[in-house]
């Protein structure tokens, strides 16, 4: 039966667990033993009940979530994680989570502890998607061995995640400009493959022959290589068509005859090699390409002798991908097709994220659109003879249309139209 009771100056608490096996808890005082007897019981009765030796680590629980979770069919989706997903995991585990928390046992691991140890890497400078990503993780170790018994909570429940306020930041056209006027030529066809097609820098690694139509000017994106892993696309938005621009597409093609020997054929289509590849020849990993070749190309953008004026260019190389959007909606394009372009869910996504990426390009939003909704009433003042020839031309600059964008007719008042 169990009971607490006083033995050789310490206060036990005396129980047996639903196999039958006896456990005797020890505490210095029976206020701290009755409540590890209430606990126990508690959770004898609703079949919760964890040994309190029992020896299962983080490290323990974390392996059987990958098997069965990650790698396996036990999840919600009722299949395997994408392949990118499984690195990534991975990845997240073996750099920030094992070396903490992977030795210890389940009971050892509170709210406290892991709320101490994430405000400690916040402190250290570890950025804070970096950090809900690490939780997340960590978080699903622990409901994963709740499910099954092997720890009765988990402590991540408790921990608030750190804020992550995204922004969307481009690359002016003056920035790319520098970019490729330092860059090697592998890294200035990268980053103008980027600026130029939107691709994510996974797509882009994941990109072969076969999915570009040289003829046509098209290139497909099918597939990706992030996190050391192939997948298909996460969605199938993503899976899309993407129109060459001709300084592109002209390069793509010398790119290729150079790869044939000089051969003029450019129905590469049956050809499954990758068009960017490591210097080793197999696929580019994206960290390893930013360290090597990335921050390299942005400190060479810094002044020197020749330029001493020139603004150095920061960024990631993701923002070459908020470029082309950007681009494209500057440009007129309509909200549908810069979706599509770009492999998003929905148009409201798109042009919330990419509206304003630069800022400079709303300076000059409420002329134009005092000059649209104000037309009829200052074609009346300038044919009554009270506007100024400045006061027209005005208008007419404001009015007109990007380049490459059709003019567009908007008829006023008085059966007056302007383009």
């Amino acid at each position: 039966m169990a009971c607490v009771r006083k033995r050789r100056n310490r206060w036990i608490a005396d129980y047996r667990d639903p196999a039958g096996k006896r456990h005797w808890e020890t505490f210095g005082t029976r206020k701290e033993a009755e409540a590890a007897l209430a606990t126990a019981t508690v959770a004898i009765r609703s079949n919760r009940y964890v040994p309190p030796n029992d020896k299962r680590t983080v490290a323990d629980a974390h392996a059987s979530w990958r098997k069965l979770c990650v790698e396996g069919s036990d999840n919600k989706g009722g299949k395997p994680l994408r392949a990118t997903t499984a690195a990534f995991y991975s990845t997240v585990w073996r750099v920030h989570l094992a070396p903490r928390w992977g030795a210890l046992k389940l009971r050892q691991v509170d709210a406290e502890a892991v709320a101490r140890w994430k405000q400690e890497q916040l402190d250290k400078g570890v950025g804070a998607r970096t950090m809900i990503c690490a939780l997340h993780v960590l978080g699903a170790t622990f409901k994963h061995a709740r499910r099954f018994g092997w720890t009765t909570a988990n402590p991540l429940e408790n921990v608030h995640r750190p804020r992550h306020e995204y922004e969307v930041k481009a690359f002016t056209p003056a920035e790319i400009a520098t970019l490729l006027e330092v860059a090697d030529p592998e890294s200035a066809l990268i980053v103008r493959t980027l600026a130029s097609t939107g691709m994510r820098f996974g797509e882009l690694a994941g990109l072969r022959w076969s999915a570009i139509d040289l003829e046509r000017g098209v290139l497909e994106v099918r597939e990706q290589f992030t996190h050391g892993a192939w997948s298909a696309l996460k969605t199938a938005n993503a899976r899309r068509s993407i129109p060459l621009p001709a300084t592109l597409r002209a390069l793509l093609q010398a790119r290729y005859r150079a790869l044939n020997g000089g051969s003029i054929v450019l129905r590469p289509r049956e050809d499954d090699r990758l068009v960017f590849t490591s210097p080793e020849g197999g696929e580019i990993d994206y960290n390893n390409w930013r360290l090597r070749r990335w921050l390299p190309l942005l400190k060479a953008t810094a002044p020197d002798a020749e330029h001493p004026k020139r603004e150095p260019v920061t960024g990631t190389p993701h923002m070459l991908r908020h470029s082309y959007a950007t681009a494209l909606i500057q440009s007129g394009e309509n909200a549908k097709t810069v979706q599509t372009l770009m492999g998003h869910h929905s148009v409201a996504f798109t042009m919330d994220q990419y509206a304003d990426a630069w800022p400079e390009a709303l300076s000059n939003a409420g002329e134009k659109a005092a000059a649209l909704l104000f037309a009829a009433s200052g074609s009346k003042t300038v044919a009554d003879g009270v506007g100024s020839k400045a006061d027209v031309v005005q208008v007419s600059d404001l009015m007109a249309p990007p380049a490459g964008v059709e003019p567009t007719t908007y008829r006023l008042g008085g059966g007056r139209s302007i383009h």
